[in-house]
């Protein structure tokens, strides 16, 4: 991340701060675009744009309410443009501020809001390889594939659980010499044509990227990205939601913007538990140091509709496991997750199918490879005994069940839904089997094709 950017955007926002006058603020409507001063600021998780006219009626179609229920699309978004500090072009989409207006003394004031600064790229990021090459008189030897990419996303909250990699800082004193100071706070992975690391810096963990060898073209290096970031999310348990992110495409920056998506949280049945890093670090054959290229492997081999679905479910678990509900709610979401999940992978696309849950189970159990009588049966037998007395109103079932069996099961459950997406996409390696007992689950071993070991 450029420092300006950080300075000016990043840590004033993270500390709740963000308060910038942009003097060349621009709302682009259909009639051409309208400039007036705005005041830019952050509200949980979007910017604010307050913008003052000395009319107690703004420029025509700036906010006007219709009569009756709108419905925008992202067709009818906005564009808006300005500059932070004289220095950092932006550029915003924001839906119309129909009704986030308010009148006083002979002014008036709107309101226009946004997920995602979209930052500009001046100077120098604005070349190519070759084009800088040639600015800075570099050998020829020195130029890049026309598609190489690299990339840079923050995720600001989660933590890192595995490493094989760290920093050191040296320190210079003229009396004292050089002092090293390192640091075990990153994880390096490799896939298909790229190479990728995770670095934890305080709450920030940043997600770099780089491609190796042949270099695919724009579009599919975008979803790439995508696919690494949302494996990454998966292995680590927490919503993929960067607050930074910057694509480089043969140096010159494709796409880089900011979003106020900070303290994300992690849930505590996530596959990969620390202890089971620890004891596979040094078995650099195990399919478990492949696990995010596989993960995202899997993920770009599904198709879009696929994608969208579990990416639901996952929302759903996850938002499920971080607190704040009620026990028997959250082992309902998680039953509602499992049997979506199970729907997803045995095909079906329509309520009106009507599909039985057992038969959905067992089709789904068969797609993926996994034993029904080793491992698929058990799962569904525990799902059963919860997930129609509280899809049915009975939310006291979980407290009238003995407590050890409620402490077993949920974990359980929460488990073999992060079990069954990782064989969704590929993974037969170890992963969480059950966080209250410490359990691995070597997903090779529950499979149909190969035998146990």
């Amino acid at each position: 991340m450029d420092t300006k950017i950080r300075k000016a955007i990043y840590e004033p926002l993270i500390q709740g701060k963000l308060s910038e006058i942009v003097p060349d603020f621009k709302i682009h409507l259909s009639a051409g675009p309208v400039q007036s001063p705005a005041l830019l600021t952050s509200n949980e998780d979007s910017f604010e744009f307050t913008i003052h006219f000395l009319e107690s009626t703004p420029p025509e179609g700036i906010g006007e309410m219709p009569r009756g229920p709108v419905v925008f699309h992202e067709k009818d978004q906005i564009e808006l443009t300005g500059q932070i500090g004289a220095e950092i072009a932006f550029t915003a989409k924001a839906y119309p501020a129909m009704g986030n207006m308010s009148r006083s003394r002979g002014t008036s004031t709107v309101h226009y809001s946004t997920r995602r600064l979209n930052l500009v790229a001046e100077g120098l990021d604005v070349l190519t390889t070759s084009e800088l090459n040639k600015l800075i008189e570099a050998p020829d030897s020195e130029k890049s594939e026309p598609n190489s990419f690299s990339a840079h996303l923050i995720f600001h909250g989660p933590k890192l659980k595995m490493f094989n990699g760290g920093s050191d800082t040296v320190r210079k004193n003229d009396f004292l010499g050089d002092a090293t100071n390192s640091t075990v706070d990153t994880y390096q992975f490799e896939g298909n044509g790229y190479e990728g690391a995770l670095i934890q810096r305080g709450l920030e963990l940043h997600l770099h990227l780089h491609s190796k060898g042949e270099a695919s073209c724009t579009n599919n290096i975008i979803h790439l990205i995508d696919y690494i970031a949302d494996a990454v999310g998966f292995v680590l348990g927490f919503h993929p939601w960067p607050m930074y992110r910057e694509i480089r495409i043969d140096h010159k920056i494709l796409e880089r913007w900011i979003s106020p998506r900070f303290n994300l949280q992690q849930i505590n049945f996530g596959p990969v538990p620390e202890g089971m890093w620890i004891s596979l670090k040094t078995d650099k054959a195990n399919p478990f140091h492949k696990i995010i290229p596989t993960i995202a492997g899997g993920l770009a081999s599904m198709s879009e509709t696929s994608r969208k679905r579990l990416n639901t479910l996952l929302w759903h678990f996850r938002c499920s496991e971080f607190g704040g509900l009620p026990h028997s709610t959250r082992l309902l979401i998680v039953c509602a997750c499992l049997d979506g999940l199970m729907k997803l992978i045995a095909g079906y696309n329509d309520p009106s199918e009507k599909p039985a849950t057992n038969k959905t189970w067992e089709k789904a159990s068969a797609e993926l490879g996994l034993s029904w009588e080793k491992w698929t049966k058990g799962v569904f037998e525990t799902f059963g005994k919860y997930r129609n007395h509280l899809a049915h109103g009975w939310l006291w079932m979980p407290n009238t069940t003995s407590d050890d069996a409620t402490f077993e099961d949920h974990p359980l459950l929460a488990c073999a839904f992060s079990l069954i997406i990782a064989a969704m996409c590929g993974y037969t390696g170890k992963i969480r089997g059950h966080s209250i007992r410490g359990k691995v689950q070597n997903i090779s071993e529950i499979m149909e094709s190969i035998s146990s070991k």
